[in-house]
């Protein structure tokens, strides 16, 4: 199976998320971008791989979808990087955006997907249990002055996540939207004042250090 994006192709393995209208706003978005980016939940790699002006560096809990999106940098001469972290376990430093499409359709146990697909579709009795993680952790990966790219659903209240980041101290603003016949994707930037030039150095030093930790997790398998 593939997928065509802006002029590229994205092969899509078996039990990795197909790219569909979430995905595709993300990466619509990151053609944009530029500075360091880490694609939380890359899946395919298709948000870091269209982030053409950024240093990137994407991370999947599912290995077989960072051999997939490993494939596709190659596929697409892309420089991004690639290895496997649930969330930001293994993740070091700080970037100046981080992109996620996390997993947010509400769940019952009887209600799960077989195989590793489950990981990116499902989040729990309401859907935000990937997602409210996530908000926990975050902060201290991101640049001063640097911003969140953060895919919703209806399905999973928008509103408590625009809360949460308010509550931290961000301004929250709706970038995008796209009406499904069940549901209303969003992609939600969140943003906090910075020096912008501190934000850019300290973040390329920690996409360097991400790296070397990318290597070791190579290694280690």
């Amino acid at each position: 199976m593939a997928v065509h994006f802006d002029a590229k192709t994205f092969e899509i393995f078996p039990g990795v998320y197909e790219p569909a209208e979430d995905s595709l706003i993300l990466a619509e978005e990151a053609k944009k971008l530029s500075g360091t980016l880490l694609d939380m939940g890359t899946g395919c790699g298709i948000v870091a791989i269209c982030a053409e002006r950024c240093e990137s560096l994407g991370v999947d809990v599912n290995k077989n979808a960072v051999k997939n999106a490993k494939q596709n940098a190659k596929a697409n001469k892309s420089n991004a990087k690639f290895f496997v972290s649930n969330l930001f376990e293994k993740v070091e430093g700080k970037f100046d955006t981080i992109a996620f499409n996390p997993p947010y359709l509400p769940s019952s146990p009887d209600e799960k997907v077989k195989g590793s697909l489950e990981l990116a579709l499902t989040g729990g009795k309401n859907g935000r249990g990937i997602t409210d993680r996530f908000l926990s952790q975050f902060k201290n990966h991101l640049a001063p002055g640097g911003r969140l790219l953060l895919v919703q659903s209806s399905l999973s209240d928008k509103g408590e996540t625009r809360m949460r980041l308010e509550k931290m101290g961000f301004a929250v603003r709706e970038i995008s939207k796209v009406h499904m016949f069940f549901e209303e994707i969003y992609l939600l930037e969140a943003s906090e004042a910075g020096d912008g030039k501190e934000a850019k150095n300290d973040s390329r030093s920690s996409l360097r250090a991400g790296c070397r930790s990318a290597r070791g997790e190579t290694n280690a398998r």
